[in-house]
């Protein structure tokens, strides 16, 4: 596939010529001398061009395009041609390819100079069908010679171009600090590891792949980085953001905001841009708090009278040796699960890996939504292979023969995940598959106090449950989950 050619462009078009590859037409509404002559003069030799252009009288007057190109071109054995309905800008090689682009034949177009347009082009091969159009052109087009370029001369210089206002007026009002590009766009900084991981880009929507290259592109994220370098640099980059950093402060100063509040400071300080991905504030602002929990252990939020309230805490132990198990540190835990083998049997509705672990801890938050105030404890049993887990089979697609015991068995790595062994019997060897092997050597199974604590908060559950289907996932899957 073509890949895109940012500016200078016309690096691409001499860089052709310099291969072998003779430039023999041009096609460009306006052309000026100097880009001209900076194209074509090195190669004059051998680059024998027709050019088309457009000379529409009111962009003559406007000076965007120079009459005495024809005397220039003629003296190198060149030929112009003038067709006043192009828009195009196509620059053709001999070689039956082209360089299609939205650059004009000017300095600022071209890029020669500091203070080019920004333009974009690729090399296209030119199919009979293009030729085709291409001839409808040409066909349409009709040569200046002597006598026609005198008449467009006289004219220009019977209608000098009208003055302009100096200085120019601004018709802008001041821009506002940042714009709504400055906040993050993928789901969770977890997944976008899985994307900068993977290394086929087609098990991911378009949408899903913009997202991505927003976000390695903002925070400067380079190809090729190891996974804990990959964490280390975007957790580096996203908090030392301006926009974040000065979103850190406010809420600093305010040491909790309401979800109203965060919309309407984004909108303040935020600038509208033309996002190449759906951008909702309120989804947006959703993302920006699991980036910020993520990576700053300070900041918390819930849902106190269903109204999302973010929090700046500023007791956080320091240099302890302990681990801070709050809800960021297990909303981490329980979106960073590995050993999710299988990946390609499930890649269609799971992100990174099997489901099996991730619908595992689902179920847990439903047994607690059923009885928040249940004991810590968890069996691994019939009623849960016939109930939630066969439920969930069912709506991801595991294999019917798949038992609960196998995702139950397999967290025992997960270090909020503790399994109960029976007295006086030794450990598995290998996988444990089915119920009857993992209830030969465990009672059951208990968490972190402080999760089990947490679990027991309908707020605290929202955001863990909706935080574990945005990383394991796909977003057209979110709805039968019903987020």
């Amino acid at each position: 596939m073509a890949t895109l050619v940012w500016p200078p462009i016309y690096r691409e078009l001499e860089d052709r010529v310099k291969s072998g590859d003779e430039l023999v037409l041009i096609i460009v509404p306006f052309a000026k001398m100097a880009a001209l002559q900076k194209l074509h003069s090195p190669h004059a030799g051998k680059v024998k061009l027709k050019v088309i252009v457009r000379w529409r009288l009111e962009d003559l007057i406007a000076g965007v395009s120079d009459v005495d190109i024809f005397p220039y071109l003629k003296a190198a054995g060149c030929r112009l041609f003038i067709n006043s309905n192009i828009h195009l800008k196509l620059y053709v090689y001999a070689s039956n390819v082209a360089f299609n682009t939205s650059g004009n034949l000017t300095l600022r177009g071209l890029g020669y100079g500091e203070n080019g347009n920004i333009e974009v082009g690729n090399m296209v091969s030119l199919s009979s069908q293009d030729w085709t159009k291409i001839y409808e052109i040409i066909n349409t087009s009709r040569e200046v010679d002597e006598t026609l370029y005198q008449r467009f001369k006289n004219f220009v210089e019977q209608h000098p171009k009208p003055p302009i206002p100096e200085p120019f007026p601004d018709f802008f009002p001041p821009a506002k600090q940042y714009t709504i590009s400055s906040l993050p766009a993928a789901v969770n900084p977890s997944w976008l590891a899985v994307f900068y991981f993977n290394s086929d880009p087609e098990k991911f929507t378009p949408e899903e792949v913009r997202r991505a290259a927003h976000d390695l592109a903002i925070f400067g994220i380079p190809s090729g980085l190891a996974p804990s370098e990959f964490n280390q640099r975007l957790g580096e980059s996203f908090c030392r953001t301006p926009f974040v950093t000065d979103f850190v402060e406010f809420l600093k100063a305010k040491r909790s905001l309401r979800f109203g509040a965060v919309n309407d400071w984004i909108h303040q300080k935020c600038e509208d841009v033309p996002l190449p991905y759906r951008w909702e504030i309120k989804e947006n602002t959703h993302i920006f708090y699991d980036w910020l929990v993520h990576f700053i252990p300070n900041i918390t939020w819930d849902c106190p009278s269903y109204s999302q309230v973010i929090y700046w805490n500023q007791e956080i132990p320091k240099s302890t040796g302990s681990i801070v198990k709050d809800l960021a540190h297990y909303r981490s835990e329980l979106c960073s699960l590995t050993n999710r083998d299988k990946a390609r049997n499930y890649d269609r509705v799971a992100i990174g890996g099997a489901p099996h672990q991730p619908v595992m801890l689902l179920i847990v938050l439903d047994l607690y939504a059923k009885d928040a105030m249940r004991h810590n404890f968890i069996g691994i049993d019939d009623s849960l292979d016939d109930g939630p887990w066969n439920d969930y089979k069912k709506k991801i697609g595991i294999a019917p023969k798949a038992s609960v015991a196998m995702p139950a068995y397999a967290l025992r790595d997960a270090s909020f995940w503790h399994l109960i062994g029976k007295t006086g019997v030794r450990e598995p060897e290998g996988r444990v598959r089915y119920l009857d092997q993992f209830n030969e050597h465990f009672s059951g199974v208990k968490l972190d106090e402080e999760l089990h604590t947490f679990l027991q908060n309908p707020a605290h559950r929202k955001y863990f449950r909706e935080a574990i289907i945005k990383a394991y996932f796909p977003p057209e899957h979110w709805d039968s989950f019903n987020i």
